[in-house]
């Protein structure tokens, strides 16, 4: 008998179509080619604290999307980018777009990093979905493909005041005619949107603001500054900074010998359980505020337990409040992505615009709705007090799993 082998190939090559196309036709992804998604964070150089624990927080985020069938069974490849100044931002930015092909990014950490990469993914047309970074002026830009999940700089501002006025000076007996506050902050965007809110509700509130001290975040001295507060007899210290600069400043006042009666942080460093261990038992009782915490009721920030466990087994480390909301902000935005009709990049915006979450239903105690200039509106601030070498959350009410404690 003689086998046709040229007409059983064309055979099977047909009946081999015939089956992809059937499964094309039934929703299903045969052979596709992954999503590539861009991770751009400061992984090197002074931010690289920071940096590291927002990409775990977007990776963790993607491994458990692809656990569960990637964005519509197709699986998202993460592509990670180093961004340790404003130049590498937006080259490590462009080669996301034109050599890597990235359908999105998410970035960034600090504020000038973003301010500075989001201009590029936005010329490009690739939507960029900040997790972190905080300056205002990110979202004032009228930009389209611009998303903001966490709380711009100015909710710093109010919280940390808010924290003043409610909880500080009342312990302390503090008054707007006794208190002698000083606002010193890094200068970069972040630091400088925070320290604008504090003096523009500070001079409303009649507080008496005796010095406003910006300076380098990069700086290997604050001992002039020091000496301003202790010469001006500062008793209220309103501080906006990172983490070796928040290290910094308080050796130096130790050595200084100038103990304010009270100190208030605007996040950043104030949120590590780095720069506690550098500085000690010294911070403890110190307030500060963030746009998120790992240890808060988890009652009010659905997924927290589950996000908590997940990390832990991953990393064999304790989550922080910059893992956490960029965990809860690539998640969401990533679900995005999957009610999008395509990966272009109107699809996306107009999913992104539709999104209407509750509070309380994100890891992070957070909300998603989006206002037209991409900022999420539904974020909530939260207040912490280091107790006994632990950030405990302690407003709102709703997210607290302490009562104040002061060393006095």
């Amino acid at each position: 008998m003689k086998i046709d082998i040229k007409a059983g190939v064309l055979a099977g090559k047909v009946f081999c179509i015939g089956c992809s196309a059937s499964f094309l036709l039934a929703g299903h992804s045969v052979f596709a080619a992954p999503v590539k998604v861009g991770a751009i964070f400061p992984m090197s150089g002074n931010f690289a604290t920071f940096g590291t624990q927002c990409f775990k927080g977007v990776e963790l985020a993607v491994e458990q999307a692809n656990a569960q069938g990637g964005i519509n069974g197709d699986k998202i490849e993460l592509v990670k980018a180093d961004a340790a100044d404003t130049s590498q931002a937006v080259s490590e930015t462009r080669r996301l777009i034109s050599r890597e092909n990235v359908k999105a990014i998410f970035g960034t950490y600090a504020s000038g990093l973003s301010y500075a990469a989001t201009p590029v993914a936005e010329l490009a047309g690739v939507p960029y979905f900040e997790v972190t970074g905080t300056a205002d002026n990110l979202t004032e830009r009228k930009f389209q493909y611009l998303f903001r999940a966490s709380a711009p700089a100015s909710a710093f501002g109010i919280s940390s005041m808010e924290a003043l006025q409610k909880i500080v000076m009342p312990h302390y007996k503090l008054t707007p005619e006794n208190a002698r506050v000083a606002i010193i902050n890094e200068d970069s965007l972040y630091g400088a949107s925070v320290a604008r809110k504090q003096l523009e509700i500070a001079k409303k509130a009649g507080l008496n603001v005796v010095e406003t001290i910006p300076y380098s975040a990069k700086t290997v001295d604050l001992s002039s500054a020091v000496l301003r507060l202790k010469q001006s007899k500062i008793n209220v210290v309103m501080h906006t900074g990172y983490q070796n600069d928040s290290i910094l400043l308080h050796r130096q006042m130790a050595e200084a010998r100038f103990k304010p009666t009270a100190l208030v942080g605007g996040g950043g460093g104030y949120s590590l359980y780095e720069t506690r261990r550098a500085i000690g038992d010294k911070l403890d009782g110190t307030v500060t505020t963030d746009f998120a915490l790992v240890d808060i009721n988890p009652e009010g920030a659905m997924g927290l337990n589950e996000f908590t466990e997940a990390y832990k087994a991953k990393y064999k480390q304790e989550p922080t409040a910059y893992s956490v909301i960029s965990y809860a902000g690539a998640k969401s935005f990533i679900d995005a992505m999957k009610k999008a009709k395509s990966f272009d990049k109107d699809d996306i915006r107009s999913a992104v615009m539709s999104m209407d979450e509750a509070m309380g239903s994100q890891a992070t105690g957070y909300g998603m709705k989006y206002a037209e200039n991409g900022q999420n509106t539904r974020y909530r601030m939260i207040i912490m007090q280091w107790q006994k070498g632990e950030l405990k959350a302690i407003y709102p009410e709703s997210l607290a799993v302490a009562k104040v404690e002061f060393k006095d």
